[in-house]
């Protein structure tokens, strides 16, 4: 598969997370409390049930993109099977995501009160953080522009030490990572 083919693939994905993070209906993850989480929820009701499923489909789009380009390496590439891996690690954590996230579009109050189990979105989190930075170090191995492989694992580090302080990370900035590696494959693939 061609790289711009790829960079679509990553781009439909990142953008379909980016509209799920910047709609109306994403200012309940900002709201003080139950009640106000709940009425952002009823007000943007089908909009917020859309969000849940966009960043569902967003998160698996991108992660298969990454799969994709994982896959280009090829197997006699000295890093093939573990960006092979690592992608497969996004792919598996976008889907055990969706657990949260179905819950979150058919069980509101829940939601709101924060009675949904938040492990699968732990999970999301750190095999996405850990993905980022394994192709940030192999970005740097050359092929590659340097900034990429700096950007990529030096946010992915920051962002695994921020969420270790501040105990939560708003997942779209994964998906703004991931849109320097679709600028790069569109402009300027590695050959």
């Amino acid at each position: 598969m061609s790289h711009s083919t790829i960079a679509w693939i990553i781009l439909v994905g990142c953008l379909l997370f980016l509209f799920a993070a910047f709609n109306p209906s994403a200012m309940a993850f900002g709201a003080q409390g139950a009640a106000a989480k709940l009425e952002v929820i009823r007000r943007h009701e089908r909009l917020w049930v859309l969000s849940q499923y966009a960043f569902g489909l967003g998160a698996v789009v991108t992660a298969a993109g990454y799969l994709l380009l994982a896959r280009s390496y090829g197997p006699q590439s000295a890093f093939g099977g573990l960006l092979n891996l690592v992608s497969v690690g996004m792919l598996a954590g976008a889907l055990l995501w969706g657990i949260n996230l179905f819950a979150r579009a058919t069980d509101f109050e829940g939601f709101g009160n924060g009675t949904q189990p938040n492990w699968p979105f732990i999970a999301f989190t750190l095999l996405t953080l850990l993905g980022l930075a394994v192709w940030g170090y192999v970005f740097l191995q050359g092929g590659w522009p340097v900034w990429l492989g700096w950007g990529t694992l030096g946010l992915a580090v920051a962002l695994f030490v921020l969420l270790l302080i501040l105990k939560d990370m708003p997942p779209f900035v994964y998906y703004v990572i991931s849109l320097e590696l679709v600028w790069v494959l569109f402009k300027s693939p590695p050959s």
